[in-house]
């Protein structure tokens, strides 16, 4: 994703709530490898991904009520 860093400095300077997640570990087979990223954005868009799938779901549920609770 050309411009993910920039629209991290954008939702931080515009004060938008957003989590950012990313691959820390990986065991087996996986469609994303260690350091895929992705951010969440409060109405549960993503920018960039994690692989998508059941994971990728529950981040983005998890940061959704991460954002929720500041």
């Amino acid at each position: 994703m050309e411009n993910f860093f920039e629209k991290i400095v954008e939702l931080k300077e515009s004060g938008e709530p957003a989590a950012f997640a990313i691959v820390i570990k990986i065991e087996g087979s996986t469609p994303r490898k260690v350091g895929a990223k992705m951010v969440v954005l409060k109405d549960g868009k993503a920018l960039g991904t994690l692989g998508g799938g059941d994971l990728e779901k529950r981040v983005i549920e998890e940061a959704i009520n991460a954002i929720k609770q500041r």
